[in-house]
């Protein structure tokens, strides 16, 4: 009997390194996004006054857009 054992290789195909690949772009964009996206808005925030954050010009439009629908 033979007692050391042989381990076979499982081979993926080129379409499972191609999906995974794809995939790992895919979740370095996702996450680069909220990298890009904090970065931007830092520096937006920190160069607005406490005014220009509290009463923004369009306040009044965000306001009426958020009002409930009149029922019919």
């Amino acid at each position: 009997m033979n007692t050391t054992t042989k381990k076979e290789k499982i081979k993926f195909s080129k379409a499972f390194w191609v999906a995974n690949t794809v995939e790992l772009f895919e979740r370095a964009a996702y996450y680069g996004v909220f990298i890009v996206i904090t970065l931007y808005l830092s520096r937006i925030l920190d160069s607005m006054t406490s005014r220009q954050l509290l009463l923004p010009e369009h306040s009044p439009h965000f306001f009426i857009s958020c009002q409930p629908l009149p029922e019919h």
